[in-house]
């Protein structure tokens, strides 16, 4: 364009000397620049990647195209939700122990490229026989997740034992280390004190010379200067002494930390075959717990999975276990987990309506009481008042008796 300069481009170039692809496409603009296939209901944004074309999806989706659901979700895409609780802990359980396996694995081969002494080997054939359990529990898999719990704890015991192996080994290193330092040292320090050794024979020598000649130029000078060359030489003579000394515990140290270079040597290279066959050994449980994932997604998933099954899924797949998949651990255990929900509603219900009845008791039981002690009094008072009835119609029966004997007795005439 003559006025701002914008070329015309093909098909799916753009920029203003078509030099680059097209807004929404991808490529190398010198080769090819390709449409992105973005699903629009998936992707966060149309444009795609421009160097692979992957797209950006929302959250829960996944896939290259955005048109399928993520790992962890289950459903139809755009329409995804979570797997729930039971797959996250089950993933992160699988995360786990392929970090700790990678970690062991790395670990492992440290060991082999810094060595360690013979003396570990106990320490390693303990570390297998762990890694030994931890395969068996793999393999041994039920309906529950206490297993999986052991797994941690035997994970967390290799991880310790790896360490500190991995710090005794560390230890060994820097002995090792310190000892070659030690001989270089004495190396050094012999080596310095043969050079002196050498110096004072020279100085003694010419000494001894210059003495001679003094001696036949003037006698009396010669003397005094024998007398303090004599002197001078029996210092000398002192140092030697102690040089020779030194020289001799130097020689020591240099014997003695030769006779241990190499019964470390022998030990380190005894550690390093012996780390080399513990690697060994390791890669093929590493391997074996690989071949018995497949069947781990049997038991919780109800498929092999090798590695994911279309219907029941299978770890690291997204999802796990289904309306299909009834035999799996997973399914099993979600519809035991609603199984208890319910049971657990229902006996606070029961509770709830055992302590409402067990109030009424209670509250029955205090009238009953209450209407006990008014009966009680009653009864007292109807005592009283029989007893005060009795004891009326006695004295009226008494009364009776003693009227009809008065009336009965002979009594005296109206003329008497």
């Amino acid at each position: 364009n003559q006025y701002d300069g914008q070329c015309s481009c093909k098909a799916g170039f753009g920029g203003r000397q078509c030099n680059q692809c097209q807004t929404n496409h991808w490529g190398d603009p010198n080769i090819e620049c390709k449409p992105c296939e973005c699903d629009p209901e998936g992707s966060a944004t149309l444009q795609c990647n421009r160097d692979n074309g992957s797209c950006v999806c929302h959250q829960g989706i996944g896939g290259y195209n955005c048109n399928v659901c993520a790992r962890g979700y289950l459903g139809s895409a755009p329409q995804c939700s979570p797997c729930g609780e039971c797959f996250d802990n089950w993933d992160a359980i699988l995360n786990n122990l392929s970090e700790e396996t990678d970690k062991l694995i790395q670990a492992a081969r440290e060991i082999k490229r810094t060595g360690a002494t013979g003396a570990y080997t106990q320490e390693f054939d303990r570390m297998e026989k762990e890694l030994k359990d931890v395969k068996q529990l793999l393999q041994n898999t039920t309906k529950s997740t206490i297993d999986l719990g052991h797994i941690d704890v035997y994970i967390e015991k290799l991880r310790s034992s790896l360490k500190e192996s991995h710090n005794s080994l560390n230890g060994v290193g820097k002995e090792l280390e310190n000892a070659t330092q030690r001989i270089y040292l004495s190396n050094l320090a012999l080596a310095d004190l043969r050079n002196k050794a050498n110096v004072l024979k020279e100085t003694a020598a010419a000494l001894k010379a210059n003495a001679i000649h003094l001696q036949e130029s003037n006698v009396e000078g010669a003397l005094n200067l024998t007398r303090e060359a004599a002197e001078h030489s029996q210092q000398i003579q002192a140092k030697g002494s102690e040089t020779q000394e030194e020289i001799a515990k130097a020689e020591r140290q240099c014997k003695r930390t030769e006779a241990l270079v190499g019964r470390t040597s022998s030990q380190f290279t005894q550690g390093q075959q012996d780390n080399s066959r513990a690697v060994d050994k390791l890669d093929q449980d590493l391997t074996q717990l690989e071949h018995n994932i497949p069947e781990l997604n049997n038991q919780v998933c109800h498929k092999m999975g090798d590695p994911c099954d279309q219907l029941c899924g299978g770890a690291g797949c997204g999802f796990c276990g289904g309306i299909s998949c009834e035999d799996g651990a997973f399914t099993k255990s979600t519809k035991a987990f609603s199984f208890a929900t319910d049971a657990e509603n229902k006996i606070y219900e029961k509770e709830a309506k055992a302590e409402e009845l067990f109030r009424g008791i209670s509250q029955a039981k205090q009238e009953t009481s209450s209407a006990k002690d008014v009966a009680s009094e009653a009864l007292l008072a109807a005592s009283v008042a029989q007893n005060r009835s009795e004891a009326s119609v006695q004295q009226s029966s008494d009364l009776i008796k003693r009227l009809e004997h008065f009336l009965n007795l002979d009594g005296a005439t109206a003329q008497e």
